[in-house]
């Protein structure tokens, strides 16, 4: 019915891959599909909802009142928080190239999480590039990179690469016996603020 109000094929086309839904007020949706996202209109305001093999969110991104059902906030990692220990070899390796930035990414693979790092093809003080060429961005749980000697914090460069969906970590005063991590979550360019910690005690 709400197809044939949209003339043109490539508002089909983008209703199709990202939709715009409302709350049901008596039955249930589906589950977003994997490495989708989508938005839902409900009784307080609009919710984006995406989903991947490492995280399953549903967040409230703008209040209203609408004549819908309900829809509830949640983040999920689906394997748990990520071990400590993945974080500290981060951060080992980051500053083992000081005062060069360094990245990896943390992603779920059968069920377990693991390190990748791959080799940068640019890397100094204020750059850094490598090659995510054969990793499933479904996968990724944490893209992690560091500011070397520098404040922990994102970047312009940052906000303009972070387009997908994961929690993005930024390791800073890495010349320093504590050094400075900074998080946010990443929706597919919307970027959200996050008050607690994926990291396990283990």
């Amino acid at each position: 019915m709400f197809d044939s109000l949209y003339t043109d094929p490539r508002d089909h086309a983008a209703l199709g891959i990202t939709p715009m839904l409302m709350a049901p007020r008596f039955g249930e949706l589906p589950p977003v599909g994997l490495g989708l996202y989508r938005y839902v209109a409900a009784q307080d305001g609009v919710y984006q909802e995406a989903r991947s093999n490492a995280l399953d969110v549903c967040l409230r991104v703008q209040k209203g009142r609408f004549p819908y059902g309900s829809r509830r906030a949640r983040f999920t990692m689906p394997f748990g928080p990520v071990p400590q220990k993945l974080l500290n070899e981060c951060i080992a390796l980051a500053r083992a190239v000081l005062p060069n930035e360094w990245g990896g990414l943390i992603v779920v693979e059968n069920g377990q999480y693991r390190l990748v790092a791959p080799p940068p093809t640019l890397a100094n003080p204020h750059r850094l590039d490598y090659s995510v060429v054969g990793i499933d961005p479904e996968n990724i749980a944490v893209d992690i990179h560091s500011h070397g000697a520098g404040r922990a914090g994102f970047s312009p460069t940052d906000d303009a690469d972070d387009r997908g969906f994961y929690l993005a970590a930024v390791l800073g005063r890495l010349d320093r016996p504590s050094p400075e991590i900074a998080m946010r979550l990443c929706v597919h360019g919307r970027h959200l603020p996050i008050d607690w910690t994926p990291w396990s005690r283990a």
